[in-house]
């Protein structure tokens, strides 16, 4: 991708929420969005400013089947007309696992504020193994099978045709927390990266969430936000049908048809008739400790950066 699709123009996009998934990334945008002096790009998830991950995906696909948004202008397309008086935010997960978004996002606005959400690693890996699931971008409906079958597919062999990109599933790496959040303070000035752990996210959804507003730096009184629940845990009610509207030749040619905004209505609309709440499968202890372990040392890393002991909170956490 060339490097001037990054260039900024007159109204830049000001804060960005990068990730973690299954964090309360889209819980925290959908709340933003609810602000008068606030406007969120939608649809969300773009990952305009993953190059590296793009590229990845039309290499394995051979062709763009997924990240519709390619250019600047199509990315300006995100937000709502009139909003340029607003303060415009970008929830992209995407950013936090591509190597080039943080360097792209600086290139594109160098006083953009970052917003990183991070879970307890096992709890992460679990949650995103589902949400894979009902994407139908993963096809292992075992979870421990899907976490074995994970060198065989850095090896090319057992990925699903469907995958937006064949490393998403490569769930150890995506618990290397600290190298990914490093990308962002190794270029941002720190006073510009927050970095929020999701159960306090989710315990207090009212101060953090007023938190990110003085963060952003937008006022953060005289209006009412609504914290209703957002993604949660389910499975299809008819997987034929929900397999069939999750084709990729299917979703694109309604996002065309539709455009981003009303293909976001549709999709959302289509999936809370499509999904019925209920619970994971538990996680094994065995299992837990594991992916806890991994993850073990970046968490004593990003510790010292956020002045929390993450190793005692979480790596030992049964």
């Amino acid at each position: 991708m060339d490097k001037e699709t990054f260039l900024p123009r007159q109204v830049k996009t000001s804060f960005f929420i990068v990730g973690f998934m299954k964090a309360g990334t889209t819980a925290l945008a959908d709340f933003l969005d609810q602000h008068p002096e606030i406007c969120i790009a939608v649809p969300k998830q773009s990952g305009y400013f993953a190059s590296d991950l793009m590229q990845e995906s039309d290499t394995f696909h051979q062709g763009r089947v997924y990240f519709k948004t390619r250019s600047l202008d199509d990315y300006e397309k995100l937000y709502a007309p009139g909003s340029e008086a607003l303060l415009r935010g970008d929830a992209s997960t995407a950013y936090i696992y591509s190597r080039e978004a943080a360097h792209n996002i600086y290139q594109y606005n160098p006083k953009a504020k970052i917003t990183i959400l991070i879970r307890n690693p096992a709890d992460f890996c679990h949650a995103l193994h589902r949400q894979y699931l009902n994407e139908t971008v993963e096809d292992e409906q075992d979870f421990e099978k899907a976490l074995a079958l994970e060198e065989e597919r850095k090896q090319g062999r057992s990925i699903p045709k469907r995958v937006r990109v064949p490393s998403y599933l490569y769930y150890s790496e995506r618990i290397k927390y600290y190298r990914q959040v490093k990308r962002y303070l190794d270029i941002f000035p720190r006073n510009q990266v927050l970095i929020l752990l999701h159960e306090e996210f989710q315990n207090n959804n009212s101060e953090v969430f007023h938190q990110v507003l003085r963060f952003i730096e937008v006022r953060d009184t005289g209006f009412i936000s609504v914290f209703d629940s957002v993604n949660v845990s389910g499975e299809p009610r008819l997987s034929w049908l929900h397999n069939r509207i999750h084709y990729p030749p299917f979703k694109n040619m309604l996002y065309k048809l539709l455009g981003g905004r009303l293909y976001t209505w549709f999709h959302k609309t289509l999936s809370s008739l499509l999904i019925r709440k209920s619970p994971r499968d538990e996680l094994s202890i065995a299992t837990r400790k594991r992916l806890n372990s991994q993850a073990e040392l970046e968490l004593g890393l990003l510790s010292e950066v956020l002045g929390v002991d993450l190793v005692k909170k979480w790596a030992n956490d049964d």
